[in-house]
């Protein structure tokens, strides 16, 4: 059986060499990414980062308000309770 069309072996030397060339300038030429952040986004980081420390339950008054509840001295102004109510619906419009 005779195969024919084959191209002559220097071709295919020649390939191997532009290939291994091509890789070595591919790798030669990667870039590095960089990111650059204005004073803006680094004030919004610094106070996102500050807010994230502060609790977010006031310990102190709900233990003074449990305190209440259980001795029965708890008294609440239903009128500034409803006001309340009615202030966050308003605003939500």
């Amino acid at each position: 059986m005779k195969i024919s069309n084959l191209p002559p072996t220097g071709a295919v030397s020649a390939y191997g060499e532009v290939a291994k060339r091509n890789q070595v300038s591919r790798t030669s030429f990667q870039s590095v990414d960089k990111a650059e952040f204005s004073d803006s986004a680094r004030v919004f980081s610094t106070a996102l980062r500050a807010l994230k420390q502060i609790p977010d339950v006031r310990s102190a008054k709900v233990e003074e308000i449990a305190a209440q509840i259980a001795g029965g001295t708890y008294q609440t102004d239903s009128r500034a309770v409803a006001d309340k109510m009615l202030g966050s619906l308003t605003l939500g419009k």
